[in-house]
């Protein structure tokens, strides 16, 4: 028995049922579509959290690069620094970790060069995600090459974008 509905807007439809031989039975009904679901809306994009600076840096951060949010928000553009004392370092991925342990990405990266042309060591992800409010740390595939200094807390360099939820 196969189940044939013609008609895809809202107003009148006709059903018919049949076997592989013959018509079972026919009749027209009313089609309801439903509601859209409704999207939610995002105010513009903005830098969430910087932590870098362009003084002189060493590799592997001593200290956790966290963020908090006190709304929902859609991260756009994650950006962390592998200056690696002018070697720069291959691209890896990047990911976000709440507090509660739930982990968002890992993205694959792709890489410019940094000061003095040091070669891979911009990493950009651009995840398009939505993450609820709460408080997350930036996890760096590379940790030993990531970019870190006084000023900037002893955590690793990056710069977090995204739009919060209206």
């Amino acid at each position: 028995t196969t189940f044939r509905i013609t008609g895809k807007k809202p107003g009148k439809a006709h059903i018919v049922i049949s076997d592989a031989s013959r018509v079972t039975k026919a009749f027209d009904v009313e089609v309801i579509a439903p509601a859209p679901p409704s999207s939610p809306s995002f105010g513009p994009e903005k830098e969430i959290v910087r932590i870098a600076n362009i003084s002189w840096v060493q590799n592997g951060p001593r200290a956790a690069s966290t963020f908090t949010i006190g709304r929902p928000h859609k991260i756009t553009a994650i950006q962390t620094y592998h200056w690696n004392n002018g070697r720069g370092q291959p691209g890896g991925t990047i990911a976000l970790k709440s507090s509660s342990g739930q982990t968002y990405g890992p993205w694959s990266v792709t890489t410019q060069p940094g000061m003095g042309g040091a070669p891979n060591a911009y990493w950009m992800v651009k995840p398009n995600v939505v993450i609820p409010a709460g408080q997350y740390t930036i996890i760096d595939s590379h940790p030993s090459t990531w970019s870190f200094n006084l000023q900037s807390g002893n955590r690793g360099m990056v710069v977090v974008n995204g739009a919060e939820q209206k």
